[in-house]
């Protein structure tokens, strides 16, 4: 949710457009223009940004006009004038969609960036809350920020030397968490690295609310879409990983934590085991077994889902675990739909990639009493339909896996599906199913074959 700027008036109320009249307005909306003294030009820029604290959405009829000028007054260096109109376009940006995208139609990014670059203390600080409302808007706005120059201004105050003792450190964080917010295509690898120095030591401070904005940082670093170079950025950034392993164990910062070591461990199977060599799965494991919020407990499952979507050695160190059969099956049966998937596509994903002699293991566990479950999980077609592949591939490595599958009712399931007349499950996976069931048969007429017996008296 955007966040808006209060300020109180003297008397400690608070004022909006609805409380003056329209002929104030259109006087100190005249006083903006550049034809007037720098004076009223400050006194119609606070006036403003007071009136914008309690009614962010500017009355129509003056909208587009407002927005122009504060924007000019972003690069009108007198007093609080910039601060000011900084100050009045956050507010703006937390208006309808609408509102904050004249912003940037009429220039605002621009100028934004060309304050933040001249100026410093709170009138850049308040730069950046605007852009981080801005980007919070909609993906429209936030890939508008993310193109402009903002960013490297930005990274480059983070780095700063002295920005680890400014007060003003808050805000350029937070903002930063919302621009990379759903993962960053455009910002180039040198800037990405830079970033991650920079927001590696604010993991470090007292502040829990920086703390956390800068894990969460991280975190939309690394979901990373562009070939696994980012993932290598975090990787490789000296004490990153290890931090982020160390914030599991703070409540503030767990669930950022899990998001940025989740989507480390959805890289490639070598960024996965770079992640399992820190020692994430016996933390995680210990977390995982307590009693976290369900929030945290799906980051957990999914990130569990993807160790055992990895190579065998990951499926062989997830399984390793002590208790593992039974923590999973313990986490599928709660109450929460998207833990209850993340755990099926944990068990599906370990049946499919693991080697023949874990499959084995995993026929000869308890593991397949969930089988079933999963292919009656509402709503999970594609859950369903790797769940039944899963089944052909032990069936493919082993056939006697069928007595297995037998005695844990997942053929009987797969029975069902075929014979399903309320069209719950597609045609694709109905006919997975019937290979399945094909399979059975070859395998039963090979095994038992057909004999006719002459009855001896």
């Amino acid at each position: 949710m955007s966040r808006v700027v209060e300020i109180k008036t003297a008397d400690g109320g608070d004022v909006g457009f609805s409380d003056v009249s329209e002929d104030e307005i259109k006087l100190y909306l005249q006083l903006l223009s550049p034809y007037y003294s720098l004076t009223a030009q400050a006194c119609a820029v606070e006036y403003f940004r007071r009136l914008l604290v309690r009614d962010h959405l500017p009355p129509s009829p003056i909208a587009d006009a407002l927005i122009k000028r504060l924007i000019r007054c972003l690069r009108v260096n007198f007093g609080n004038v910039q601060r000011d109109a900084a100050w009045a376009l956050t507010n703006c940006a937390c208006s309808p969609h609408e509102i904050c995208y004249k912003i940037i139609q009429f220039g605002g990014l621009e100028a934004l960036v060309e304050c933040a670059e001249v100026t410093d203390g709170e009138t850049r600080d308040q730069v950046f809350w605007t852009l981080g409302n801005i980007a919070l808007d909609c993906s429209i706005c936030q890939k508008k920020v993310q193109d402009s120059s903002a960013l490297p201004v930005m990274i480059g105050v983070l780095v700063s030397p002295m920005f680890a003792h400014s007060r003003w450190k808050r805000n350029l964080v937070w903002a930063m968490s919302q621009i990379f917010r759903g993962g960053i295509q455009t910002l180039h690898l040198i800037f990405v690295q830079t970033a991650l120095a920079g927001l590696r030591s604010m993991l470090y401070v007292d502040d829990v609310k920086l703390k956390v904005d800068a894990t969460w940082a991280v975190a939309y670093i690394a979901d990373d879409s562009v070939g696994g170079r980012q993932i290598d950025a975090v990787l490789t950034t000296p004490h990153l990983l290890k931090r982020l392993i160390e914030l599991l164990d703070e409540n503030e910062t767990m669930r950022a934590a899990l998001r940025a070591l989740g989507n480390l461990v959805a890289g490639g199977d070598n960024q996965t085991q770079a992640v399992l060599n820190a020692g994430l799965l016996p933390r995680l494991m210990k977390l995982f077994r307590l009693n976290v919020p369900v929030n945290h407990k799906r980051e957990m499952s999914w990130i569990l889902s993807n160790i055992a979507a990895g190579s065998h050695r990951q499926i062989d160190l997830l399984f390793e675990t002590n208790d593992i059969i039974e923590t999973l099956t313990a986490a599928f049966h709660c109450n929460d739909h998207r833990t209850r998937k993340e755990i099926g596509w944990t068990v599906t994903n370990a049946l499919t990639g693991a080697s023949l002699s874990r499959s084995r293991w995993l026929c000869a566990s308890n593991v397949l009493r969930l089988v079933p479950q999963l292919l009656n999980l509402r709503g999970e077609r594609d859950l369903i339909d790797r769940t039944l592949y899963a089944i052909e591939l032990l069936i493919a490595k082993r056939s006697s896996h069928i007595f297995v599958l037998e005695n844990y009712e997942i053929m009987h399931t797969i029975r069902r599906i075929v014979q399903n007349e309320n069209n719950q499950f597609d045609a694709f996976v109905r006919a997975r199913a019937k290979r399945i069931l094909n399979k059975e048969s070859d395998y039963r007429a090979r095994r038992i074959p057909r004999k006719t017996y002459v009855l001896v008296r």
